[in-house]
């Protein structure tokens, strides 16, 4: 279980407009979203739709802590139709064609 407080302050790195405060809540949504058990939490946080945002960046680090968070929701197929609805599919094209090689192989 992740403690509000926990979730509220990722999200405020995450919604910065600093590019490594973005960097570094990505990644810890990414960390997070290893443990399938925080899903159904950060699900309901909207932690997706809080990242999603972040295929603009023009920081290749916060597009591979994208890549990471988007990958290790997808392997819950519990979550598979919140992901699609969410607009998940679309940034994952995104991504691919971004050029990096380590960011693709998410």
């Amino acid at each position: 279980l992740i403690p509000n407080d926990v979730t509220s302050s990722i999200k405020k790195l995450v919604a910065s407009k600093h590019s490594h405060c973005q960097r570094f809540g990505v990644l810890a949504v990414a960390n997070l979203a290893l443990v399938k058990e925080n899903h159904a939490t950060l699900m309901e946080a909207k932690f997706v739709e809080a990242i999603l945002p972040l295929i603009y960046s023009q920081d290749i680090e916060t597009l591979r802590g994208l890549a990471f968070s988007l990958h290790s929701f997808s392997t819950n197929d519990d979550i598979h139709s919140v992901l699609e609805e969410a607009g998940t599919v679309e940034s994952l094209a995104t991504l691919v064609r971004c050029g990096d090689r380590d960011t693709t192989l998410q």
